[in-house]
């Protein structure tokens, strides 16, 4: 009779054959394919960091470019922008016009008011425009976004050298003085140079409007593109906020490029002058253009179908699973088939409608905080010239000035290092970041008032770092599925932004007229009508910390109910 031992062995055999070659065979299959998932795995993280930059770097060429739009004052004014709008006894009177002279400065305080409304006009249409671009982002997808607002923001740059190339004074005589008209016979006549410079001035004025209109176009396509190729990738999630600090970086950022154009335009009207050819900003708009093409169809082809993009992400990682799986299928043959997936999934709830999720009490404060900011924000960059002029003089503000410029930009891009390591280490606690915002922006408020050039140089070199965190936070918490439902980011940043870009706009503007009109008063001078102007900005200041206030007492107030409920 056989043993018990050995009936245990034959009994165990016909269903424990497959048992171990099928074991043996996923290691083997698993051991081989290891490095091959490894190697998947950081070209999919490699891809995943060239999506973020490239994002981040058509940020920086298209989105915020007017933001810089006071950099290209000294060449609009030297290229005779808006000059016509000087009467012959304001221009000539005590502003002296003449190219030996004040050429790179106003002529008038007329033409200030004019250079002031581009500014505002600017502000205005990046901010209302982000509302249609959110609507298309979120509708279309942001590849489509991004074609159509890479392609007007490349038209616009077309027209910022064409508006410099019709203007009619670079074909002026060396000694013609600016405002004055070419003589009858030369070069057209009056009447032919006058037509020249009205659509030259239209012409440049409609670029600056278009840049404007376009940048939230890049930018709501690359940052909503960018969030869903990371939420694609399995290890995206931690380059969230690094793109928060990065794009709010470069969109500050992107104030350089009218910087850079500005310098390519002076050093080349200095190469032509004695041969009389001034090409301005007509070599390097066109040569910018021809770059934000070559951006925005990369950016294009990388931003795939979220779906796509995971299913292709995934591809290695599936079919090397499959094959280590195969050799067990006859395992899950004797399993139960899985439940359909609607019995298994709870119904889903009716998503709530866009006007509640504005209307959330911290949307509203998050709005309310950017738009007093903007106010002071934007007032400060279209007046830092003019500013800088009456407190420090032409020549002493002249370095001040190109400091700040360059400052601005690059400061805010070195900020977003340490930027990224508050809000990740601060993402759950946003009243934490808001209150150190709160507090940057109230000292900064306080160095702006105080009169002196160490001071403003503290400003100039403050400001971008403070600007860059305020950004950052602010895209950081709409993309927070804490306080939005997902698939709002768009649409409520561009809703948002309709309402800061009213107040952040339209009031820098009305200030602007306000120290125009101090200007030509003999009672009051420009520097008493800036500071005054700052005195009453403080006291929106002052309010800013009531977000965090907000904030904080909201999370406490959660964590007392979830401790009820426990």
């Amino acid at each position: 009779a056989p043993s018990p031992s050995s009936m245990a062995k034959a009994d165990s055999r016909p269903n424990g054959l497959s048992h171990p070659s099928r074991t043996s065979s996923f290691d083997s299959i698993s051991s081989d394919t290891a490095p091959i998932i490894m190697r998947a795995r950081s070209v999919r993280l490699s891809r995943t960091h060239f999506d973020v930059a490239i994002a981040v770097f058509a940020i920086f060429c298209m989105a915020g470019v007017v933001f810089g739009v006071s950099s290209l004052y000294p060449i609009l004014y030297q290229q005779g922008l808006f000059h016509s709008s000087c009467s012959a006894v304001e221009s000539f009177g005590h502003h002296h016009c003449s190219e030996d002279a004040q050429r790179r400065t106003k002529c008038c305080p007329s033409q200030f008011v004019m250079f002031s409304l581009i500014s505002s006009s600017a502000f205005f249409a990046i901010d209302v425009s982000a509302a249609f671009w959110g609507e298309v982002a979120d509708a279309w997808g942001p590849r489509l976004c991004t074609a159509c607002a890479a392609s007007l923001s490349c038209i616009g740059f077309v027209g910022l050298a064409a508006g410099a190339y019709l203007k009619p004074y670079f074909f002026f005589p060396s000694g013609q003085q600016l405002g004055q008209q070419p003589p009858a016979g030369g070069g057209g006549g009056a009447s032919s140079a006058e037509s020249l410079d009205s659509m030259s001035d239209a012409i440049t004025f409609g670029a600056v409007m278009l840049l404007a209109a376009a940048g939230p176009g890049v930018f709501n396509g690359a940052l909503v593109g960018a969030h869903q190729l990371l939420d694609a990738a399995a290890d995206g999630a931690s380059l969230k906020s690094a793109l928060s600090s990065l794009t709010a970086a470069a969109f500050e950022g992107s104030a350089l490029v009218f910087v850079l154009l500005e310098a390519c335009a002076t050093r080349l009207y200095a190469t032509h002058r004695a041969a009389d050819e001034v090409h301005g900003l007509v070599v390097p708009s066109l040569a910018w253009a021809v770059l934000c093409a070559a951006v925005g169809t990369v950016l294009f082809r990388q931003l795939e179908p979220a779906k796509r993009r995971r299913d292709s992400s995934t591809l290695p990682l599936n079919s090397l699973a499959s094959t280590s799986l195969s050799s067990a299928s006859l395992e899950s043959q004797d399993q139960d088939p899985p439940a359909p997936a609607s019995a298994a999934m709870p119904p889903a709830h009716p998503p709530p409608r866009l006007l509640l999720v504005l209307l959330q009490p911290h949307n509203i404060g998050v709005m309310a905080f950017q738009s007093l900011y903007q106010l002071q924000s934007n007032f400060y960059l279209q007046t830092v010239q003019d500013s800088y002029e009456s407190l420090l003089g032409v020549e002493s503000a002249a370095a001040f000035v190109a400091t700040f410029h360059v400052a601005f930009p690059v400061s805010g891009f070195i900020a977003t290092f340490p930027v990224t390591a508050i809000l990740e280490r601060t993402d759950s606690r946003p009243h934490v970041y808001w209150g150190a915002i709160a507090a940057s922006i109230l000292l900064l408020h306080l160095l702006w008032l105080v009169p002196s050039a160490s001071a403003q140089l503290a400003v100039s070199l403050l400001f971008g770092p403070v600007r860059c965190f305020c950004w950052a936070a602010y895209f950081h918490f709409l993309a927070s599925d804490v306080f939005y439902p997902q698939g709002y980011l768009a649409r409520t940043l561009g809703y948002n932004n309709l309402v800061i870009g009213v107040i952040g706009a339209v009031g820098p503007y009305l200030l602007s007229q306000r120290v125009a009109a101090a200007s030509s008063s003999a009672l009051e001078g420009e520097t008493d009508a800036y500071l005054s102007l700052r005195l009453h900005l403080l006291v929106g200041t002052a309010l800013l910390p009531l977000l965090p206030l907000h904030l904080f007492l909201r999370g406490r107030r959660k964590d007392q109910e979830a401790r009820v409920r426990l």
